[in-house]
């Protein structure tokens, strides 16, 4: 039974079950590494289908998609190359079990979600697939961003397979490729026009709002007990997530506990609040900042959310930090100098 014959919901369960994180994963080379070679294999194509049509050959239906929208596959491949630096890749989680061993996590649902849409990606089918993927098990904050890039990849892997195919050239990528193979009941001239259409669709779409509506760190900290989260910008909620993803890394601990554990704090500020209150004049407005779940990620409470998790910033962390809390001193102290 294909995969389009499943729920997205209940195939991301069956396949989050399958998925294990490996501690030490086995070296490979990165999906990066393939991209020249995806390149090369869709220039090759875009060629022959451009001689072909000038010579006034008859050329299918894959060629016409292919010569109206190559920009789509140039900016495709731009778009990966400045979203992937390598040192990123490296901090992806790995999975130990094949036939993904050794790749990241989050390449490995990028490929089940092309199989499953026959290479046609929806918007709606991709959000409800990671739900419920993270019902079973939790992506990170960095594969949930990584997931367009690693989409992009595995588009452009089955549509140079596909164009190489057409063309009757051998393609230099058939190793990994095998690991799951293109659904044989479509045409490769179909699956050209999906592939298009799905980069098409990863361009255009606001992947911050998807990110937003899919996280579940996002999620815990909306529970800020101050209620000032939600109605910040973007960039700075982007900023907090930002700083529970570096203290998930450097603990190697679960990133939603390091964000309940940053409400907790903001929840007992509130709550000391309100009874040191309940004696005091009627008049009195006390201030909310300490309940609120930034005071703990970015201002003066960061010493205590590091001391709950038992976090010990290393020392050239620490004189940063001196640096940037004692600015005057620094400045004055530089011009004594």
């Amino acid at each position: 039974m294909s995969s389009s014959a499943f729920r997205p919901e209940s195939l991301a369960r069956q396949v989050a079950e399958r998925h294990a994180i490996a501690a030490h994963p086995p070296s490979r080379r990165t999906l990066l590494d393939r991209l020249p070679k995806q390149e090369a294999a869709l220039r090759a194509a875009y060629r022959y289908f451009l001689e072909a049509t000038e010579a006034q050959v008859v050329t299918s239906y894959a060629a016409e998609w292919l010569l109206d929208n190559f920009y789509v596959l140039e900016q495709a491949l731009r778009e990966v190359r400045q979203d992937m630096p390598l040192h990123y890749y490296r901090q992806l989680p790995k999975l130990g079990t094949s036939p993904w061993e050794g790749y990241p996590r989050v390449y490995a649902v990028a490929r089940e979600l092309i199989a499953y849409s026959e290479h046609r990606l929806d918007i709606d089918q991709v959000t409800r697939f990671v739900r419920a993927y993270q019902q079973v098990a939790p992506l990170t904050i960095g594969e949930l961003w990584a997931l367009p890039t690693m989409l992009r990849l595995a588009v452009l892997e089955n549509l140079a397979q596909a164009v190489t195919r057409l063309i009757r050239q051998p393609y230099e990528g058939e190793e990994l490729s095998t690991a799951q193979p293109v659904p044989c009941e479509l045409a490769d001239e179909m699956v050209v026009a999906n592939c298009i259409l799905s980069l098409r669709m990863l361009a255009a779409e606001d992947w911050n709002k998807f990110f937003e509506s899919v996280s579940l760190v996002e999620q815990v900290l909306r529970g800020d007990p101050a209620g000032i989260y939600a109605r910040m910008d973007f960039e700075t909620r982007n900023r907090y997530r930002g700083v529970v993803e570096s203290l998930a890394l450097a603990l190697g601990r679960d990133e939603e506990e390091i964000a309940r554990e940053a409400i907790r704090l903001a929840e007992e500020a509130q709550s000391t609040t309100h009874q040191s209150t309940t004696y005091q004049s009627t008049n009195y407005q006390p201030s909310n900042r300490t309940a609120h779940v930034g005071f703990y990620l970015i201002d003066k409470g960061r010493a205590q959310l590091e001391a709950r998790l038992g976090y010990r910033p290393p020392l050239r962390e620490r004189l940063s930090r001196w640096l940037l809390d004692h600015p005057t001193l620094v400045y004055l102290g530089s011009i004594t100098l």
